[in-house]
């Protein structure tokens, strides 16, 4: 939990930089986007993986709708950086265990 809040404040940080030089959050959205990509083709080759064999057909809808909230969420949580200030946004953030402890017991039953 510590390594994901100390890359997330980072992320955060140079967002907040790039917003002041003209960077708008599609383009970095996109560069994080290419930066994984780049991180994850070596461990996938060093794996010996094929994502697209590997992965069950029968998940890729659902695959898709992660992906696409997954995307909207990042957009949305840059688009917060540079509206209000950073430690508002982690503390905002950071309440994610509360909503879904509240939708577990609802939703699941748990």
């Amino acid at each position: 939990m510590n390594v994901f809040c100390l890359t997330a404040t980072a992320v955060s940080i140079s967002f907040k930089y790039l917003v002041a030089e003209g960077v708008n959050v599609l383009e970095f959205t996109a560069a994080r986007n290419i930066m994984l990509l780049l991180v994850t083709i070596p461990l996938v080759l060093y794996n010996k993986q094929v994502p697209w064999r590997d992965f069950p057909k029968k998940w890729v809808p659902i695959l898709f709708v992660r992906m696409t909230t997954g995307q909207l969420s990042f957009a949305l949580m840059a688009i917060c950086v540079s509206l209000i200030p950073l430690s508002l946004v982690m503390i905002i953030f950071q309440t994610s265990p509360f909503w879904a402890a509240g939708l577990a017991y609802f939703i699941n039953k748990e």
